[in-house]
């Protein structure tokens, strides 16, 4: 692409969509390049989390080489996660956002950093089926579980679930009060309802608005598990940055029937009836300003 090109087609893009805001694109001496839009210097994404997800990844398919693997990145926002999976040589990525300008925003980056083995869909994550997308090596469910309602959360998990290979990694947050809880296929789940009304015009709010469900720690653990997962792991981030917040956690969840290694004796690694402890609901509601409106304790009815 010609500078003269980039720069028309970078301005027509911010002046329908507004600019970049988890990363930017630049050019300076023949060469395109990914930057921070604070200081225009080069960078990743969120260099820890980015760091960590890319490892999880590399440890969790050590069977496969990297040029081998299938990856889908969903709610991929301006895919800043997917576009670096592309740069590292990844056989295929696959990002789909619910978002117009996001899949724009990305696709000029996949355009100028010449990616091609980097596919952009626009659709609704709840679209996705084996039957309509395939099946991925690598699942990410970044920062898009807490933006669903209750009555997606569980569909949702069984849809990554059946089209993940080998693992999908979870990050979201995670309910800290519980103000509810939900029978699903017999188990019980806690956590409380999260407004996002306010925030409807973010470019990172649910698509949907409204109400969505947040599960609690270990509700989420055992909803991940008791979709057919069989180990789990916990990422550890450092004090210092955001997703080491107390209500925030990123889960690699791993299937043994698909390329990871499985124990000499499976009846020791999974157990039906293992679950994570629940404590009991509390009725002490905590930062009442940022439970949203429906902080108060409600009966499932209400919601299934």
């Amino acid at each position: 692409m010609e500078v003269n090109d980039f720069e028309r087609k970078k301005s027509a893009i911010i002046a329908k969509y507004n600019g970049w805001s988890s990363y930017d694109l630049n050019y300076n001496g023949g060469e395109f390049f990914m930057s921070s839009v604070e200081t225009k210097e080069v960078t990743s994404f969120d260099g820890i989390f980015l760091k960590n997800i890319l490892d999880a990844v590399a440890n969790f398919t050590a069977g496969k080489k990297w040029e081998e693997l299938e990856i889908l990145d969903l709610g991929s926002y301006e895919g800043q996660v997917g576009i670096e999976f592309a740069r590292q040589n990844a056989k295929r990525v696959v990002c789909i956002e619910g978002r117009e300008g996001n899949v724009v925003k990305a696709n000029f980056a996949k355009e100028v950093l010449n990616l091609k083995n980097l596919e952009l869909f626009q659709d609704d994550v709840m679209n996705l089926s084996v039957g309509k997308y395939g099946s991925f090596d690598v699942v990410l469910c970044l920062g898009i579980l807490y933006h669903l309602p209750v009555t997606d959360v569980f569909r949702f998990m069984k849809n990554v679930y059946e089209t993940a290979k080998d693992i999908a990694i979870v990050d979201t947050h995670f309910a800290m009060a519980d103000e509810m809880q939900v029978e699903h296929k017999g188990n019980i789940y806690h956590g409380r309802l999260f407004d996002e009304t306010p925030d409807s015009h973010s470019p990172q709010s649910s698509l949907a608005g409204g109400d969505s469900f947040w599960l609690n720690r270990a509700s989420l653990l055992n909803l991940i598990r008791d979709t057919g997962f069989d180990s789990l792991y916990v990422v550890p981030y450092p004090g210092k940055t955001w997703r080491g917040a107390d209500d925030r956690i990123t889960v690699v969840a791993v299937k043994h029937g698909g390329g990871g290694k499985k124990m000499v004796a499976p009846v020791f690694y999974r157990k039906e009836n293992d679950r994570f402890i629940e404590k009991e609901p509390s009725l002490m509601v905590v930062h009442k300003k940022n439970m949203g409106r429906n902080w108060q304790k409600q009966k499932p009815d209400d919601f299934l």
